[in-house]
């Protein structure tokens, strides 16, 4: 385990590493162009392949007039996954500021979080505080195509901080608002145009890097046949090693890129001994390789020596670390090889995936060797590795690399997978898409067996089918068809497994707020114990919080407060502080505040209770979040914002599909005491309190619970309760505080 957690942090780290670059020529002019600039706040690089991006980035990096420190991030096809790309680029932050993404990490991989709403602000206040002007370079960012990757970075040049400047190269123009950003004179771009070798430039590298004595005439020739394209050049330095007539060589091509490159490749390749070319076409299929790793891939046990031979014959190879251990070939290049070994020897493309994909897993990089298994077209042995790996991924906020590893699988093969279906299920869940949820449980519930087991806790598919179900209709709302659907669950003789914990919960939660109080307490208590004592932690918070919620409305904050305090302390032990399950705690610690009469922090309470509802929580919770935020806003003098906050709670239920009469019945009450507040009060005839009432209405004025009320009063829990609801009813108001605040009104206490 040691040597995979090894293994796994130098392939990260090699993603954070300038290439170290040997026998750099020295770019005058372009490197002017790149000096500080306070107001700057984006440099793009933007030109095709070979064109020296990379290599000016780490000049830069490397100049002795650069006091700035910089963080680079090195991007791969898997960083679409947004998550991923932030975890890296917080990560390369971290080389030159550690304490970048204390607080925004949990947050970035807490499920339903949205980056531009609550990652980035946290990022951005964490780069303010960069003791030194810094740079990030993020090479590579044509393979981005994510719109919400995109959109991220967009809002973070929008709001960079002055100390923090971004680099970025691409061979595309990048979607982003490069208008604004030129109009605003904080965009330096950097073209073909600046990156177009120079007659000095290329006689150092011809001449002087490569030792070719070429005469002033003969460089001028091919500097005007490679139009000073940097790669063309040194791909025909590669092939003039050795030639005799060197003039007739630069006479011989001619031609766009496209062409040049063939044919200098052909030039290069051609000249290697078989075994070095073979081993340049293996292992062009890897992305960054150490000599263990080409050594599975090509089958042989000298590839460091062949790493050494390359590397000292300057073919394409850039170091990723300073012990030189880790390795790319420069991307044209690795394109180019990859054309020819597809083109020449596609079984060796294949095999070579499937030998680096066993190398990974015994590395215990399953998300890597899931890549190559997928490249190879080994689906079967991918759907399985897939099944084991999907959910800890997805738990962990990876849940659009999930989606990309199920989309990349033959449709019908996925469809007829039970865990596959399960995961798109789950993941459609997560990215609040409910009109695909449908159709992938049926599949789920209909699949045949699966060949392997399940790895997510689920015992079948019809199980996972049937407990996700209960979570799609409580999504909806639906709280009818939740209860329905968790009543058959439960009951359908499926062996047991931790997931029916939630089914519980859910199935009390429904039970509550449709009426059934007893039976929903009941259900809940049950749903509690089964999700403490199985591995679904998130589930315990979740009933701990949905019980205070049903306990504040019962009229025992007593109660409520010892279950806030529970589920706070499991959410600090198991780190779910930013996942939505933590939402009803925050919003029944906002209702136990507003009994106390403490407005100001039940406001805060319930803002974040929202905050991360809105992440995943089901309508219910929301909408009584917000009702209890209105009557907070209202207590505390705020009728405007009290108002929206009615009116968004009032939407939140009307959009869904069965919202029981209990937060209905809720909301009407303070929309009625909206309007009545609103309007100047007047003094009318009310229901008279008996004596009975009038002595629980003085005692609620104090601190004491219901319980302890009721032992004042020596009458039982329930006495009070049946006691306070009829003193509600007869003030037309719905809680205690209101209760007490009507009766000062009214001079009855």
């Amino acid at each position: 385990m040691a040597q995979q957690a090894a293994s796994e942090s130098v392939l990260i780290r090699t993603k954070l590493l300038a290439p170290v670059q040997r026998d750099v020529i020295l770019r005058t002019e372009a490197l002017a162009a790149l000096g500080a600039d306070p107001g700057r706040r984006l440099t793009l690089l933007r030109a095709p392949a070979g064109w020296g991006k990379s290599s000016l980035l780490q000049a830069w990096h490397a100049s002795e007039a650069e006091d700035r420190d910089f963080a680079w991030f090195a991007l791969d096809a898997g960083d679409n996954d947004p998550v991923r790309f932030f975890t890296y680029l917080i990560a390369a932050l971290r080389t030159i500021a550690p304490s970048v993404g204390e607080r925004t990490i949990p947050v970035l991989r807490a499920p339903g979080t949205s980056l531009t709403d609550e990652v980035l602000p946290l990022l951005l206040t964490e780069l303010e505080a960069l003791s030194r002007s810094s740079v990030l370079v993020i090479d590579d960012y044509h393979l981005i195509d994510s719109a919400e990757v995109h959109e991220a970075v967009e809002t973070l040049l929008e709001y960079l901080p002055p100390n923090l400047e971004i680099a970025i190269s691409s061979r595309t123009e990048p979607p982003l608002s490069l208008t604004r950003l030129r109009g605003r004179a904080q965009l330096t771009e950097i073209s073909t145009r600046e990156l177009r070798f120079t007659v000095e430039e290329a006689e150092k590298l011809l001449n002087d890097s490569q030792n070719l004595e070429l005469g002033s005439n003969e460089i001028e020739s091919l500097l005007e046949r490679t139009e000073g394209w940097p790669a063309g050049l040194y791909l025909a330095a590669l092939s003039l090693h050795g030639r005799a007539d060197s003039k007739r060589f630069i006479e011989d091509f001619a031609g766009d890129d496209r062409h040049l490159v063939d044919y200098l490749t052909a030039e290069v390749l051609g000249g290697q001994p078989d075994e070095m070319r073979e081993f340049l076409l293996t292992t062009s299929i890897l992305d960054r390789f150490n000599a263990s790793l080409c050594d599975a891939v090509t089958q042989t046990t000298n590839s460091a020596q062949t790493l050494r031979e390359i590397e000292t014959s300057n073919l394409f190879l850039v170091p990723l670390d300073d012990r030189r251990q880790w390795y790319r070939y420069h991307h044209l290049f690795a394109e180019l090889l990859r054309h020819e070994l597809r083109a020449d020897q596609p079984d060796r493309e294949v095999d070579a995936h499937s030998r680096a994909a066993a190398w990974m897993l015994e590395e215990g990089l399953q998300e890597e060797a899931i890549a190559h298994l997928l490249r190879a077209e080994r689906y079967t042995d991918a759907v399985d590795l897939i099944a084991e790996s999907w959910y800890p991924k997805a738990a962990s906020g990876g849940q659009s690399t999930v989606r990309t590893w199920l989309d990349s699988l033959p449709q019908d093969l996925s469809k007829q997978d039970a865990r596959l279906c399960v995961a798109r299920a789950l993941v459609a869940i997560s990215y609040g898409q409910l009109d695909e949820v449908e159709a992938a449980l049926d599949s789920a519930a209909s699949a045949p067996p699966p060949p392997g087991p399940f790895f997510d806790g689920f015992n079948s598919g019809p199980h996972a089918a049937g407990i996700l179900t209960i979570s799609h209709r409580w999504l909806l709302g639906d709280l009818g068809g939740c209860r329905e659907t968790a009543m058959a669950a439960l009951s359908s003789g499926e062996a047991q497994s931790g997931w029916d914990s939630l089914a519980r919960i859910r199935l009390g939660a429904s039970n509550y707020w449709l009426g059934d109080s007893a039976e929903g307490i009941s259900d809940l208590e049950l749903g509690r114990a089964g999700s403490k004592a199985s591995s679904l932690k998130p589930a315990w918070v979740s009933s701990l919080g949905l019980l205070a919620m049903v306990w504040i409305e019962e009229g025992d904050p007593e109660v409520a407060s010892a279950l806030v305090s529970e589920a706070r302390e499991v959410i600090r032990e198991m780190g779910l502080a930013e996942y939505w399950v933590s939402a009803p705690t925050h919003i029944a610690a906002g209702g136990l505040l507003i009994a106390e009469g403490n407005m100001s922090e039940a406001i805060d309470e319930l803002k974040r209770g929202l905050e991360l509802a809105a992440r995943g929580s089901g309508p219910t919770e929301t909408a009584y979040g917000q009702i209890l935020l209105g009557r907070a806003l209202r207590l505390h003098g705020d009728r405007e914002g009290a108002k929206q906050l009615l009116a968004e709670a009032r939407w939140t239920i009307d959009a869904s599909v069965d919202p029981g009469p209990v937060v209905t019945s809720l909301l009407k009450q303070e929309e009625a005491l909206e309007v009545t507040v609103s309007a100047p009060f007047e003094t009318k005839e009310l229901e008279e309190l008996s004596d009975r009432e009038l002595s629980v209405l003085r005692m609620m004025s104090g601190d004491m619970s219901q319980r302890e009320i009721g032992n004042q009063l020596f009458i039982s829990f329930n006495t009070v309760k049946t006691h306070s609801k009829n003193i509600y009813r007869k003030l037309g108001v719905s809680h205690r505080s209101e209760a007490v605040a009507r009766a000062r009104q009214l001079d009855l206490l």
